[in-house]
């Protein structure tokens, strides 16, 4: 019987808060673990990312 080698687990991304951006598959592949908020999202309690704000979000803010 042959054997199964084991698999590197993969993070998982059912949790990630979207509620500032919507990530795409792509985007949330390449996250490591350590790009993410030790604390969950206050509004929906996923994992928030931690990343730096595009510029395009940042000027969008300023607007406001």
């Amino acid at each position: 019987m042959k054997k199964r080698t084991p698999v590197r687990s993969a993070l998982k991304f059912d949790h990630v808060c979207q509620c500032v951006h919507e990530w795409s598959d792509e985007e949330l592949n390449d996250l490591t673990d350590d790009d993410f908020e030790d604390l969950p999202c206050a509004s929906c309690g996923g994992r928030v990312v931690d990343l730096p704000v595009p510029v395009w979000m940042a000027e969008e803010e300023d607007d406001c």
